[in-house]
C-alpha cells in the first residue's frame, strides 16, 4: 500500500515560501490552470458538434461567462466517426479478447530456456488476470474516444485491498497537466468529487469502527450529523513527483476553511496515472496537443449548418406556405374544410415552391462531408473491410498491404500509447501485484534477473508487418537475378538476418525459431552426412575397380588351371 506522508509539511523540494503541503498544492494547481485556458473553448466547441455530451466543468469560461447550452445534433454522423475510431483503437490496442502485452527477460539467452519460458507465462497470466478483474479496459476505451476527439486523456489506478486495481477515467475538462523537462507528463491536478458518506468512509473511519472527525472540515461534519449522505464535496488532488522513482498524492476540501487542512497525503512506488496525447503538433512546454476532432471541427460546423437547411428545405416543400381568401383552412393531412357554397371556394397556392434539385445538392454535399470526417478522424481506416469497393480482402496480409499508407499515418498515434499510457498502467498493475504477494516465485536462476515488456497488439503488429512486404519484394528480386547471372548475387543475402526479422515483425512464438546453437549443430551434422556422401561417392570407383582387377585375376587363374 501507499506510505503515509505528513498532511502539513511542504514537500521537500518545494519553495521555501510554501509553508505547508496544501499551500504547496493550491499554488500548483494556478500555475497549471493558467496554462490550459487556452483549449478549453475547442474543447467545449468539440464536444458540441461531435455529441460528446454535456461538460459541466467547462461551462464557464475563462471571463467568468456561461458558455453556450450544447445543441442536439441533426445529424448523428460525428458520433458515429468518434464511436468507429474509439472501437478501433480499444480492439487494437489493449482488446482483452487479443493479447496485448508479452513479457521476456532483457537477456535473450534466458528466454531460450524451458524453466524461464514456462514462468513467463505464469507471470504473464497473472497479470492479464489482474487487468480482467480490475475495470482497466473499460478506462481505456474512454481514453482512446477522448485522445481522438480532444487530443489528452487520463486515468488513474488505485489499489484496493478488495478490488485490487480500481480504475477511474477522467473526463476532458476535469484535470490538469505538467510536463518535465524532458516534455513527458510528470504532473496532475484534478478535480475529485465525493460524496459525504465517500468522504467519512475513507478519511474519517478508523479500524475499529472509531472516527476521527479532525480530519474533515466542520461543514462535512454537519452533512453527516444531518445525515445529508449524498452532498457533495468539492475536492481537488495533485499527483507530482515525489522521491526518486516515487510519486506524491495530495487530497484537499477546497472548501475547508482550514487553510493547512488535508484530507491524505500519500506517495506511490509507481506513477499511478497516465496522460497520453494524440498528436504533439508543437513544441511548448504547456501542449495538450490535438486531436482529429481540432481537424474536423470546422465539417463538423458546417455538416451541422447543412443538415439545418436541408431540414429547412423538406419543410417548406412538403409544407410550403400558402396564399388564398379561406381564413380558416385546415392545411393536415385527410382534414375537411367546410364551406356553404363551394362555387365560391378558390384553392390555396404555395407562395415558395422549393426545388427538388436543391435537396439532391444539400444530400450530395451532406455525403461529402460525410466522408471528409471519415478521412480526419481515420473512420475509414477501422471500417476498411466494410467499406472496401470491390472483392473484399482474404486475410489480413492483403489488408495490411492495401492500407498500408493509412496505417503509417496512425502509427505515431500508436507509438504514443505504446510510450505513455500502457507501460504506466503495465508497471503499476506489476507494482501492486508484488505488494500483495501474486507474482509466482521465479527459479533460483532467474532471481534479479530484468524483464521488459512488449506490445503486441494488432495495431502494433500492423505497424510491425508494414516492412514485411519490402522483404519479400527483395527477396524475390534476388532469387530470380540469380537464375540470370548466377548464384553469386545471392551472396549478397544473409538468409538467418532475414529469417530472424521476418520472424519478429510477424510476432511468431520464439520457440517456432532455433537459436543460432540449435542452427549450427544441424549444419554441421548436415555437412558431415554430405562429406561422408562424397567419400562414399568417391570410393565407389575405386572398389569398382578393386572388384573389377579381382575378377580378371580369377579368371586368369581359371585358364591357367586347363
Amino acid at each position: 500500500m501507499a506510505e503515509t506522508l505528513s498532511l502539513k509539511s511542504p514537500p521537500a523540494n518545494a519553495p521555501k515560501g510554501e509553508r505547508t503541503r496544501r499551500e504547496h498544492a493550491e499554488k500548483v494547481m494556478k500555475a497549471l490552470k493558467g496554462t490550459r485556458s487556452d483549449c478549453e473553448n475547442d474543447w467545449y466547441s468539440i464536444a458540441d458538434f461531435s455529441g460528446y455530451g454535456a461538460l459541466p466543468s467547462l461551462s464557464i469560461n475563462a471571463q467568468g461567462n456561461q458558455r453556450p447550452k450544447m445543441r442536439q445534433l441533426i445529424d448523428s454522423h460525428p458520433i458515429l466517426a468518434f464511436r468507429t475510431v474509439q472501437s478501433g483503437m480499444y480492439s487494437g490496442l489493449s482488446s482483452p479478447n487479443r493479447p496485448w502485452i508479452e513479457f521476456k527477460f532483457s537477456d535473450p539467452d534466458l528466454n531460450q530456456y524451458q524453466v524461464a519460458r514456462e514462468w513467463l507465462d505464469a507471470f504473464q497470466s497473472l497479470i492479464y488476470a489482474l487487468f480482467d478483474a480490475s475495470n482497466f479496459y473499460q478506462v481505456a476505451r474512454q481514453n482512446y474516444g477522448s485522445m481522438a476527439r480532444f487530443g489528452p486523456a487520463s486515468g488513474i489506478m488505485s489499489e484496493h485491498p478488495v478490488d485490487i486495481a480500481p480504475c477511474l477515467g477522467l473526463g476532458i475538462g476535469t484535470y490538469w497537466l505538467g510536463l518535465s523537462d524532458s516534455f513527458n507528463v510528470d504532473t496532475m491536478v484534478r478535480n475529485c468529487p465525493m460524496t459525504v458518506d465517500q468522504v467519512v468512509k475513507r478519511f474519517v473511519g478508523r479500524p475499529g469502527g472509531a472516527y476521527d472527525w479532525a480530519a474533515v472540515s466542520p461543514q462535512v461534519k454537519a452533512k453527516w450529523d444531518n445525515s445529508d449522505y449524498n452532498h457533495i464535496v468539492q475536492c481537488k488532488q495533485l499527483i507530482e513527483p515525489g522521491a526518486i522513482d516515487a510519486w506524491d498524492s495530495t487530497i484537499w476540501d477546497c472548501n475547508d476553511d482550514r487553510k493547512s487542512a488535508l484530507l491524505e497525503a500519500k506517495r506511490f512506488s509507481e506513477q499511478p496515472f497516465w496522460a497520453p496525447r494524440w498528436d504533439l503538433t508543437d513544441n511548448s512546454p504547456t501542449s495538450y496537443g490535438r486531436g482529429v476532432g481540432h481537424d474536423c471541427l470546422g465539417d463538423m460546423r458546417e455538416l451541422a449548418l447543412i443538415n439545418l437547411r436541408e431540414q429547412g428545405m423538406f419543410d417548406l416543400l412538403t409544407k410550403p406556405p400558402t396564399v388564398g381568401p379561406a381564413r380558416e383552412l385546415d392545411m393536415r393531412p385527410g382534414a375537411h374544410t367546410y364551406v356553404a357554397d363551394m362555387s365560391t371556394v378558390q384553392a390555396a397556392k404555395p407562395i415558395y415552391e422549393v426545388q427538388p434539385q436543391a435537396l439532391t445538392a444539400a444530400a450530395s454535399k451532406i455525403q461529402r462531408l460525410q466522408d471528409k470526417i471519415d478521412r480526419l478522424t481515420f473512420a475509414d481506416l477501422f471500417m476498411a473491410i466494410t467499406n472496401m469497393p470491390g472483392v473484399q480482402p482474404r486475410n489480413v496480409e492483403e489488408l495490411v498491404s492495401r492500407n498500408e499508407e493509412k496505417l503509417s499515418q496512425i502509427g505515431p498515434v500508436v507509438e504514443m500509447v505504446n510510450d505513455d499510457m500502457l507501460p504506466v498502467a503495465v508497471n503499476r498493475m506489476i507494482g501492486i501485484a508484488r505488494r500483495g504477494d501474486l507474482i509466482p516465485p521465479a527459479p533460483e536462476e532467474l532471481q534479479g534477473r530484468e524483464l521488459k515488456v512488449e506490445f503486441v497488439s494488432v495495431l502494433a503488429m500492423a505497424q510491425k508487418m508494414l516492412g514485411l512486404s519490402t522483404t519479400e519484394r527483395v527477396v524475390g528480386f534476388v532469387g530470380s537475378l540469380g537464375s540470370i547471372f548466377g548464384p553469386q548475387v545471392l551472396d549478397k543475402i544473409d538468409p538467418d538476418a532475414i529469417v530472424e526479422d521476418y520472424a519478429e515483425r510477424a510476432n511468431m512464438p520464439a520457440k517456432a525459431i532455433r537459436d543460432a546453437t540449435a542452427v549450427q549443430r544441424i549444419r554441421d551434422a548436415r555437412a558431415q552426412q554430405e562429406q561422408m556422401a562424397q567419400m562414399a561417392q568417391l570410393a565407389q570407383p575405386a572398389k569398382d575397380a578393386t572388384t573389377a582387377a579381382m575378377n580378371i585375376a580369377e579368371m586368369s587363374n581359371e585358364q591357367a588351371r586347363y
